[in-house]
């Protein structure tokens, strides 16, 4: 039975919680072994490592002789966790990107060239409502050439409404329609397309310009 109310799942906390079977020691054993004089120190770090494989220095240094295993055998279960944990960040994030695409919504965002880097709380309260111009949600099944149309009507709009200058960031020098997390389409002032950018909108890169995400939007 495992020492610890854990599941397990890195190679080091699986070792760690079969040695101490073997051993017959408990968890606070482990922690005077590994010569912790803190012992509340000790047991948020190991227990750190049994849920994440996450291992301090302090820890890595000690834990072969604490176990009274060779240190290859310690080194082999902490390569073989890190290998895991990196498994587990690129599930995490594959994920992550799959959510982005199903939620994602097309939005036009107003380019504007630098003149001075805003405040903070000046970018908070008006980002959004200044540069971003939230498209219908329909239009996120619909064609590249309605959404293409559709966005120059709002670049028509937002240009008008705001003569050519957002308050707070300045002259307007261009629009992106940002179509979806990996495809976003450059326009110039009078809605001309300039290109069809590969990346998504998280990766737009417009000398002079300042971009951010729209807050709510998820992360690409």
């Amino acid at each position: 039975m495992s020492r610890f109310p854990h599941d397990f799942r890195n190679a080091l906390a699986r070792l760690i919680d079969e040695r101490l079977h073997e051993r017959g020691c408990s968890r606070a054993d482990l922690i005077g072994r590994l010569g912790y004089g803190n012992r509340g120190k000790g047991a948020t770090r190991l227990d750190r490592v049994l849920k994440t494989g996450d291992v301090s220095r302090f820890t890595r240094l000690n834990l072969a002789r604490a176990l009274e295993l060779p240190e290859s055998v310690v080194a082999a279960a902490l390569t073989a966790s890190e290998r895991e944990r990196a498994a587990a960040r690129a599930a995490d994030k594959a994920r992550s990107t799959k959510e982005s695409e199903e939620t994602f919504l097309p939005y036009v965002y107003a380019l504007t060239r630098r003149e001075g880097i805003p405040a903070a709380h000046l970018v908070a309260l008006c980002h959004d409502a200044f540069k971003v111009i939230r498209m219908p949600t329909e239009l996120a099944t619909k064609t590249l050439g309605q959404q293409v149309t559709t966005a120059r009507r709002l670049i028509a709009k937002h240009l008008a409404d705001f003569g050519g200058t957002v308050p707070v960031f300045g002259e307007i020098v261009g629009y992106a329609l940002c179509r979806n997390p990996h495809s976003t389409i450059r326009f110039d002032v009078e809605g001309r397309v300039l290109n069809y950018f590969g990346g998504g909108p998280e990766k737009l890169k417009v000398e002079g310009t300042i971009f951010q995400r729209p807050r709510g939007e998820a992360a690409l």
